[in-house]
């Protein structure tokens, strides 16, 4: 479905024992095309094919189909020496992104891997869609080459569902010449070659590829995709499948927002003329999914969400043409189409086995929705991590115990339960009131689970989320820090509110205003974690990358995003700053909510961080709902009081949780001002009659002499100047302390003005 755009590949390995070819029979395809079954990381396609690209004004599909062309990376691959007999600690079978993500981070830690593929400089293609928060947290901005600033899912003609989260299609040349020099940069080795069979010895396996050569690896990774190659089942294959036509056109128009994707449209008002397939709807509906690139060329796909048996193609591209019609959309030329028929569901491999999946080998699709490239990339570093821990233990694992290790990592119990729970409407009777209901049930969990939308966000606030949720992070220092957070500070509180109470009430409602919407950022990125395991994975094994320094320095830039929004109300003694504040990557905000909330659930259960690492989300979730109701701040933060609230307890935690790490940069040295803040400084001439001398040369300014302006008034000659704010932040007459780099000590600076204008208050009201 929306995972990403799917277009034919070949299939490189297929086996057909479980009786695949015999399920795909209803699938059929028109006479006279030939087609094949396409094997990618993500999907299974089917592709038809013609020569060259046809121009109609005609809505007709099946008229217009166009050529298939393949491209390939143009660089060199150091390649595997078959002659040298090593034994390799890592060996992948398959180039997708699954394979080359494991082996790009295995690689990092400098184990040696070889990436076998029969052709691992092909481009891949299939078209991936994503949202763009869960590439973001991966780095991989740079790899989308369209992005919407949102979603719509029309549930039919009279409800529309906006979803506020930017979605984005994957630029896949881009993103495997990344992936691709990443690897090449950490040594990974190439061989174009088809494995067909494996042996495991003892301490090691063997590979054997069709091209006669035989490689010998400690770990065996099998990223082949639905072919599974290598891993081994004992249940019969029995998955529901995604079949789903998809084209990119150009078009006389569409009446879609350019700026929104179209995840879902559900209505079937374009089949009230067409009885017969209004009521093969109404058993099984179909939704369209719509990325419009401009005014006049778009990504259309019509797509059955998941059946079984599947619903045929014919079937499928009828309903298309029909909605097409309806929604007045002139075809004039197709640059591509594809056919896929995705399993989905079914079961899961043998756990553990000797040969470590990945990806669609590893049933790592998403049973109810089809998504995967996020949630495999998001995975990856779980794989990668655990084989790197027991290939470098001093423990002498044997090759069984190392591979059912990754496999629990990979496959925690909790996760398993879930997917289960997810396949569950799939093994009910195939009658028409209960698909219509299966339908309805997977709809909403979709919307929970990948667009954000879950039925806590009306009851779990940023601020209860902060004290009853968490997530292990495995790290020494944590529950040192968790100790000094545990006691109280009772000097941030009070401090705090006596500057608020020097605020009038217009500026206290235009504060509450920015806090709200900051809030309700936080609010929907934490939903997404909780609810997103992909996003979760991603934030955890961020924190559990980063050196204690570098989390306290993301707390601190966390608190010092909330002075900002505090010190313009004081301009007297803090101007604000002549640049904006820098944006924090959603990678880091996610992982700064996570770590505080470590720290705030051990408040209330100090038992969480003995916990097993894989059970962490499911108790993250659970406690959150458990204990909201317990507290009186609601979820939606719909007083002042209550945002004033959340915003004292945030920066009280996160005050604490920066002195208790011990890290605290600059703060209490002199350090230079920052230079977007010098460069912004106004020049201004010397009034009529001079006399003003510079304090620093002491020589006086000449009348009409172009000199520097300090926010506190105070004048100076800029070459004079210069050199002394390159060292210190600070007015050479008054002291006065103007913005710098860094972040200690702008909190540092901040904080002195917080508590010099709660100390006014305090002062005034202690008058007589």
């Amino acid at each position: 479905m929306g995972t990403f755009l799917r277009i034919h590949t070949k299939l490189e390995f297929w086996n057909p024992s479980h009786g695949f070819a015999d399920k795909l029979a209803p699938l059929s395809f028109p006479k006279g095309h030939q087609h094949c079954i396409s094997y990618a990381p993500g999907r299974i396609h089917r592709k038809l094919g013609k020569e060259g690209c046809v121009s109609a004004r005609s809505s007709a599909l099946l008229e217009l189909v166009p050529e298939t062309k393949k491209e390939n990376l143009e660089f060199e691959l150091p390649l595997y020496d078959p002659s040298k007999g090593l034994v390799v600690d890592l060996a992948v079978v398959g180039g997708g992104p699954a394979g080359l993500a494991v082996a790009q981070q295995v690689s990092e830690a400098g184990l040696s891997v070889c990436s076998i593929d029969p052709s691992p400089k092909l481009i891949w293609p299939n078209n991936y869609g994503v949202w763009v928060d869960e590439f973001e947290a991966m780095d991989l901005l740079d790899c989308l080459d369209t992005t919407w600033s949102g979603a719509v899912v029309y549930i039919n003609d009279g409800v529309k569902k906006d979803l506020d989260r930017p979605y984005g299609r994957v630029n896949r040349k881009q993103l495997k010449s990344k992936m691709m020099q990443k690897c090449i940069s950490n040594g990974v080795k190439f061989h174009q070659a088809k494995v067909i069979k494996v042996i495991h010895e003892e301490s090691k396996s063997l590979l054997i590829c069709n091209d006669g050569v035989t490689i010998q690896a400690s770990v065996v990774l099998d990223a082949t995709g639905f072919s599974r190659c290598l891993v081994q089942y004992d249940k019969p294959y029995n998955p529901g499948y995604q079949v789903a036509y998809g084209i990119v056109a150009e078009v006389d128009g569409h009446p879609f927002d350019v700026d929104k994707m179209v995840f879902m449209d559900w209505r079937d008002s374009h089949l009230n003329d067409n009885l017969e397939l209004k009521e093969r709807n109404s058993k099984i509906p179909t939704f369209l999914y719509a990325m419009p690139f401009s005014s006049n060329r778009i990504f259309l796909e019509e797509t059955s969400l998941v059946a079984r048996p599947g619903v045929p193609m014919e079937d499928i591209q009828e309903r298309m043409e029909a909605r097409l019609r309806h929604l007045g959309i002139t075809l004039k030329r197709i640059e591509e189409d594809e056919r896929c028929v995705i399993p989905m569901g079914g079961p899961l491999p043998v756990i553990p086995q000797r040969v470590v999946g990945m990806g669609g080998t590893a049933g790592m699709v998403h049973p109810s929705t089809g998504y995967m490239v996020a949630r495999t990339l998001a995975a990856a570093p779980i794989v990668a991590n655990a084989i790197v821990r027991y290939l470098g233990s001093e423990t002498r694992y044997s090759c069984n115990e190392l591979s059912a290790g990754v496999w629990k990592d990979l496959w925690p119990i909790e996760r398993r339960r879930q997917r289960e729970f997810f396949c569950f409407e799939l093994k009910k009777k195939n009658n028409r009131k209960e698909k219509s209901d299966a339908y309805k049930k997977r709809a909403h969990t979709f919307l929970i689970l990948e667009c954000g939308s879950s039925p806590l966000n009306k009851r779990l606030s940023p601020q209860n989320c902060l004290h009853r949720a968490s997530h292990r992070i495995p790290y020494s220092h944590i529950p040192i820090l968790i100790m000094v957070m545990g006691d109280q500070d009772t000097r941030v509180e009070p401090i705090i509110m006596a500057a608020l109470s020097t605020l009038s009430s217009s500026q206290l409602s235009s504060l509450c205003a920015s806090l709200s919407s900051t809030f309700h950022h936080h609010r929907h990125r934490l939903i997404s974690l909780l609810s997103s395991p992909s996003l979760f994975a991603i934030a955890v094994n961020h924190l559990h990358s980063l050196p204690l320094p570098q989390k306290s320095l993301l707390v601190a830039r966390h608190l010092l995003s909330f002075l900002h929004l505090l010190a313009p109300f004081f301009p007297s003694l803090s101007p604000p700053p002549p640049f904006p504040p820098r944006n924090v990557s959603l990678r880091d905000l996610d992982s700064v909510l996570l770590l505080l909330l470590v720290c705030g659930v051990h408040q209330y259960s100090l038992a969480v961080l003995d916990m097993p690492h894989a059970d962490w989300q499911r108790v993250l979730v659970s406690y959150c709902c458990d204990t909201m109701l317990k507290f009186s701040s609601g979820f939606t933060l719909s007083t002042s009081a209550e945002v004033l609230g959340a915003f004292v307890d945030t920066i009280d935690n996160c005050i604490r949780f920066v002195g208790a790490s011990g890290c605290s940069g600059e703060a209490g040295r002199e350090v230079a001002a920052a230079a977007e803040v010098v460069v912004a400084l106004p020049s201004v001439a010397v009034k009529s009659g001079g006399g003003t001398e510079c304090v620093i040369c002491r020589e006086e300014m000449r009348e009409g002499r172009d000199v520097c302006e300090l926010p506190c008034h105070h004048l100076f000659h800029w070459m004079c100047v210069l050199p002394w704010l390159r060292q210190r932040n600070t007015c050479p007459c008054c002291r006065f302390r103007l913005p710098t780099d860094d972040v200690y000590g702008e909190i540092q600076r901040l904080w002195e003005i917080i508590v010099k204008v709660g100390s006014h208050r305090f002062d005034q009201d202690r008058q007589p």
